[in-house]
């Protein structure tokens, strides 16, 4: 992915003027160093279509393809159980957007979320977990930390939480709670570069009072969880399926 531009959205989203100008500065050195590392490169390897415009538009002489990550299904089961009323998030805690969506969601979204259901938990993993996530207390809140196998991590819990709002390339995390049939609540740029459609393979909100009411439909079970989560496998075995995309990076 083009990683400046990232860095570049974050600075622009900061409120505060020096991290603000440090955040600016970054960019532009991250931006410096990664145009002269891609000259020097005989082909680029896109893991999005957005990515492969920005490569193609700046660097119109060299082979790209868009070749996303794959997952072999197999080592994906399927937890058919959704009746547990259970929401995780799993995801580096070093990466800002990662940080910044769930202290969001917290603050904003999971107060009304355990008002009105008091039963359901949220449970939070990832790796370089920061003192003041883990101090902070939450009624029904379960911080994990780093987790051994995040796969089995996944199989527990029905239903991912996606609440990022800054941050570009693929949420390899997404793709392989999907995989594993999970329905999944994310912001449409968390969803990007997976093509899925919101209703069909996957939830869109954009607003804390969206998030409410994706959860809500969810968990007084107006939406079918099964059905979303089936759609959601096939999806993801259809678009980022290794035997479908063996033969594209061969020939590339």
């Amino acid at each position: 992915n083009v990683e400046y531009l990232i860095w570049d959205t974050i600075a622009k989203q900061a409120h505060q003027s020096l991290k603000k100008y440090y955040l600016n500065i970054q960019s532009k050195r991250l931006q410096k160093e990664e145009m002269n590392m891609i000259a020097l490169c005989d082909g680029v390897i896109a893991i999005t279509e957005k990515d492969h415009v920005f490569f193609s538009t700046h660097f119109p002489d060299k082979n790209i393809i868009t070749f996303p990550f794959t997952v072999d299904l197999k080592h994906y089961p399927v937890n058919t159980d959704y009746s547990m009323n259970a929401l995780f998030f799993i995801g580096a805690m070093d990466w800002h957007p990662n940080l910044e969506g769930v202290q969001w969601f917290l603050e904003k979204v999971w107060p009304i979320i355990n008002t009105k259901y008091g039963n359901v938990r949220f449970y939070i993993a990832g790796k370089a977990m920061p003192e003041s996530l883990k101090s902070s207390v939450h009624h029904n809140v379960l911080n994990m930390g780093e987790v051994e196998d995040a796969i089995k991590f996944m199989y527990n819990y029905p239903i991912m939480l996606a609440p990022l709002f800054s941050g570009g390339g693929l949420k390899i995390k997404m793709i392989e709670a999907m995989a594993a049939g999970k329905v999944v609540i994310c912001t449409s740029l968390a969803a990007e570069g997976i093509d899925a459609v919101d209703g069909t393979h996957l939830l869109i909100a954009e607003t804390a009072e969206a998030f409410v009411q994706k959860i809500d439909d969810c968990l007084s079970g107006k939406i079918n969880l099964k059905r979303l989560g089936e759609n959601a496998r096939e999806h993801i075995d259809v678009h980022f399926g290794i035997a479908s995309k063996a033969k594209t990076i061969a020939t590339f």
